[in-house]
């Protein structure tokens, strides 16, 4: 999450423009852990960030963010799409019922939205009381509500082969 974390904040970093691959549950992890305080809109992406109301488009309307082409969801920037209303010209997909609600009121978010110029956006991460990211919270996120094995410090410290320790952790519940 480090890297996902400087990727989307130093974009003066000369790899944060390249291609990395992340497992899934942690760029899920990654994604539901910021949201953006919207300055001038032009780091911040529309379709993906947690930008309106902390939240973002896929999770207020996902019929809509479905009927989003993929080059758009990846690069449409706050700024861009709000110019000119462009990001209306991102709905590709079939215009259902469902998508048409979702537009609505995605539309409404949109038009009280207010870009501020020369003020950068701001990535927060919700896991720290200043708002800005540390490995250790990013941890600690990760076992929230979990709970430690009685013994298990113990246990690690042991000369006892690996199948001895697993068959010890099963017959003591």
């Amino acid at each position: 999450m480090r890297w996902l974390w400087f990727q989307k904040t130093d974009t003066s970093r000369p790899w944060s423009h390249l291609p990395v691959k992340h497992e899934h549950i942690v760029t899920a992890m990654f994604e539901a852990s910021i949201s953006v305080q919207v300055g001038d809109g032009t780091r911040a992406l529309f379709w993906r960030d947690r930008w309106l109301q902390g939240r973002s488009i896929a999770d207020l309307a996902p019929c809509l963010f479905d009927a989003v082409g993929q080059h758009a969801r990846c690069c449409r920037t706050v700024a861009a799409g709000c110019s000119q209303r462009a990001w209306v010209q991102d709905i590709t997909g079939a215009l259902t019922v469902q998508v048409i609600l979702d537009y609505l009121s995605v539309w409404d978010l949109v038009e009280s939205t207010s870009l501020q110029p020369n003020t950068p956006d701001r990535f927060l991460w919700k896991w720290t009381a200043d708002h800005v990211f540390t490995t250790a919270s990013a941890y600690r996120a990760f076992f929230v509500d979990q709970y430690s094995i009685a013994g298990a410090k113990t246990l690690c410290k042991t000369r006892a082969p690996g199948k001895c320790n697993v068959l010890w952790l099963v017959s003591h519940p």
